[in-house]
Formats: structure tokens, C-alpha cells, sequence
């Protein structure tokens, strides 16, 4: 789908499936009225071919047509329905909206970068210890994070992993 952008906000803390950007839709609701009458139009035809068919005033000819063409404008109607949902684009999990990669009014489509999403539950940190150095991050200790770029001051948790490199993996604490 391609389109012209018309909002987002960055740096913002947002729940999963929240709306951060629409797509410019004017032209999808158009065709999706148009296709909306071309359905109740084939529909009112189907009715009216099944009331000749029971009065056998019309073939069963006539009635597998009007019934061909019902289920086709319904499906042109389905296809249309879903790509104005899909004008809206929904955080896929809960995070902060980082850098945006495009201004309102930008031309985009499916494969331009919008934003960056960073999931902020649950955090993650990995860094380089050198070799031969103690264990500093023990599986299973807790350690307490500060992140002070981000909404949230503080957070803990347990360490993950121990090779060569820490993982931790640390819930909401605020």
C-alpha cells in the first residue's frame, strides 16, 4: 500500500496495538462505498433470481450467475474493508517510539522505514568481559539497572546467561 503519512509521535512510551502512524485513506473509503453498492446491488440481483428460480420463470443458469456475482462483489468488498484496516500502522508490542524515519505529508510504502520501536519490558543488557575475569554476573543474580534516556529510572532483575559476554534480562520495577 502506498500512501502519503499523516502522524506519529516519537520518544513515547505506547501499549501494544497502539496507533502510530495512518496512512492517507480518503481514496480506500471511496472505493470502499463504491464496492459496498456494487454488493447490495448483486445481492438484491441474487434475490430476485432465487424468487424467479422458485417461480421457474428463470434457468438455474441465471441463478448460479447472480450467485457467482454476489460472492465476488462480497469478496471485493472484503479485500477493499481489510486494506483500509491495514492504513493504520500498530505498535506490534508494548515500547518507546524512537527516532522517526519519516515527516508527516512523506510519501511511503510497505517497505519504508517508519520508526524505530524499542521494547522497554523486558530489558535487556549484554555486554564484553574480558577473559580470564571473574564471574561478574552469576546466573540467577539480581541486578538493578539505571536507564536514564528512558521514561523509566530504574529497573531489576536476574542474570540470564554467563559465557564469554553477560545477558540480563530485567522486568518493570517502577
Amino acid at each position: 500500500m502506498a500512501g502519503s503519512s499523516r502522524s506519529s509521535s516519537a520518544r513515547t512510551e505506547v501499549d501494544q496495538a497502539t496507533p502510530l502512524f495512518k496512512v492517507d485513506d480518503a481514496q480506500l473509503h471511496a472505493q470502499v462505498a463504491q464496492l459496498e453498492a456494487q454488493r447490495d446491488l448483486a445481492q438484491q440481483a441474487l434475490a430476485r433470481a432465487k424468487d424467479l428460480a422458485l417461480q421457474n420463470a428463470s434457468s438455474t443458469a441465471d441463478l448460479e450467475k447472480a450467485e457467482a456475482e454476489a460472492r465476488s462483489a462480497q469478496a471485493q468488498y472484503d479485500l477493499q474493508r481489510i486494506r483500509l484496516e491495514r492504513t493504520t500502522v500498530r505498535a506490534p508490542f508494548a515500547g518507546v517510539v524512537g527516532q522517526r524515519y519519516v515527516s508527516l505529508g512523506d510519501y511511503v510504502t510497505t517497505t519504508t522505514r517508519l520508526a524505530s520501536l524499542h521494547t522497554v519490558n523486558p530489558q535487556r543488557a549484554s555486554f564484553q568481559v574480558p577473559s580470564g575475569s571473574p564471574a561478574p554476573c552469576p546466573r540467577g543474580r539480581r541486578s538493578r539497572s539505571a536507564w536514564p534516556r528512558l521514561p523509566v529510572a530504574t529497573s531489576s532483575g536476574r542474570w540470564t546467561s554467563w559465557t564469554r559476554s553477560c545477558s540480563c534480562r530485567v522486568g518493570r520495577s517502577w
